[in-house]
């Protein structure tokens, strides 16, 4: 059974200027389904195959026991622009749903 620390701590060793890296155990903690997210430099100029190939090399013993392995994986600028999306998404649905809410009455209070 491979642990979610041990993938972090393998891929620690050569993402070490990772601005993200978090593994998480999707399993429930028998080790056979994880999530990568990974946040480097180190991506740039590669395709997002070739990213993943990257992975699936460092992880080549581990990845005999793992069932599924979900990869998030990220230049900085990438991640950057991705979660300023997500933050003006979330504006736009605040706003959305301000709009949709009706207005009470004095007769409801």
């Amino acid at each position: 059974m491979v642990s979610a620390e041990e993938i972090c701590g393998k891929l620690q060793k050569t993402f070490d200027d990772a601005m993200v890296l978090e593994v998480e155990d999707k399993s429930g903690g028998c080790g056979n389904s994880f999530e990568l997210l990974i946040v480097s430099d180190q991506f740039d100029k590669m395709t997002p195959l070739g990213r993943q190939r990257q992975i699936h090399t460092l992880l080549r013993e581990e990845m005999k026991t793992i069932h599924a392995l979900t990869q998030r994986l990220y230049t900085v600028a990438q991640y950057e622009k991705k979660q300023k999306e997500k933050a003006e998404d979330a504006d736009t649905d605040a706003a959305t749903t301000k709009e949709k809410l009706p207005s009470r009455s004095n007769s409801q209070q």
